[in-house]
């Protein structure tokens, strides 16, 4: 019952429990972010390299003739500044990382998830996590940072891990 949900709004709640043996006080109240609802409401796009870049990466290691002898892909580390120029009443960050993610608000860590978002079968399905950064904008300029890994989207390390690709960002503040 009641009103549809929408995409990208702040919901609350609480609980009150009541049975035969009484009733408790209403609990603290607490709240979440609806996802993003439609694919339409991503304004971002996905950023990456489709190439190796870096001085001597490579997937085949010393004895490329040996499967799964290969070398260990560098992160990639995504700067972008920006500014606020007006009072920030709320902020949220949609992100998904093909491979893994850390993002970082003027230098805070954004969250405690390790190798965020949580593997997939990538051709099937992509995670994304969202964030409540409201109190890590500062006014004036600002910088968001991204550290973007491997993970699981490039397999490596381990031949038995399929290889999607190389690994790309999509965030959205």
């Amino acid at each position: 019952e009641g009103k549809a949900l929408e995409s990208g709004k702040p919901y609350f709640w609480r609980v009150k429990l009541v049975t035969n043996q009484g009733e408790t006080a209403w609990s603290e109240v607490a709240s979440w972010s609806m996802a993003l609802l439609d694919k339409s409401e991503w304004k971002a796009t996905w950023i990456g390299e489709d190439s190796l870049s870096n001085p001597g990466e490579t997937l085949a290691g010393k004895d490329a003739k040996v499967e799964g002898n290969r070398t260990r892909l560098a992160a990639r580390y995504l700067r972008k500044e920006f500014t606020a120029e007006k009072e920030v009443k709320r902020a949220v960050l949609y992100i998904s990382g093909l491979g893994s993610h850390e993002a970082y608000l003027n230098g805070n860590r954004v969250s405690e998830d390790v190798f965020a978002p949580v593997p997939t079968m990538y051709h099937k399905r992509v995670f994304y996590n969202v964030y409540d950064v409201t109190k890590l904008i500062i006014a004036d300029k600002n910088t968001l940072g991204v550290v973007l890994g491997n993970g699981r989207y490039l397999g490596m390390r381990n031949p038995g891990i399929k290889s999607f690709g190389m690994p790309t960002l999509l965030t959205q503040l």
